[in-house]
């Protein structure tokens, strides 16, 4: 099953990614590999960013991304005028975050690494990316985010969150 999946990435990563299905299916499959194995600690930030795509909960143990996350919560529920919990914020959900995880799993698993690689395709990537996952709530089944019922990116500021051109943004929490 292994090689079947990994020749499934190798075809998709040395074709064009221009589509949000096909950033899901890259996705699913890098989440396949990673499952197959058990290496989920491994690979946590990777595993992080395909259960996002994927799930609106996260129900494996809590990833230290959410940890991060509830650190910048906290920040925002003592000063929700302040927009100091932008850069925290953005660093701890960067897209340049899954890049390194992404071309650090494909260089490992000898896949191709261009739509990393590359400035254009990264950007091409990543913005679908960031739109298979705004509007997806963020959480946690086994522990909530500091009493906030739900964490998810928006389109009306993305650019803040991730400072590049991508269309969408942060919506600011909701308390329990």
């Amino acid at each position: 099953m292994q090689h079947e999946v990994l020749d499934k990435l190798r075809a998709v990563l040395s074709g064009p990614i221009d589509t949000e299905p096909l950033v899901v299916y890259v996705m699913v499959e890098v989440r396949k590999v990673i499952e197959h194995l058990k290496e989920s600690k491994q690979y946590p930030e990777l595993w992080f960013f395909c259960n996002w795509t994927l799930h609106t909960k996260i129900d494996q143990e809590v990833p230290a991304i959410l940890r991060e996350l509830e650190l910048i919560i906290d920040q925002i529920l003592q000063n929700p005028e302040s927009s100091s919990y932008m850069e925290p914020l953005s660093k701890a959900i960067s897209l340049g975050r899954l890049r390194r995880a992404l071309k650090g799993f494909a260089s490992a698993w000898a896949l191709p690494t261009a739509h990393f690689d590359d400035p254009l395709a990264w950007q091409q990537f990543s913005r679908l990316y960031a739109e298979v996952v705004r509007e997806m709530p963020l959480g946690s089944k086994n522990a909530p985010l500091k009493g906030v019922l739900e964490f998810r990116i928006t389109r009306d500021r993305v650019r803040e969150v991730y400072g590049q051109d991508v269309d969408g943004a942060l919506c600011c929490p909701g308390s329990a």
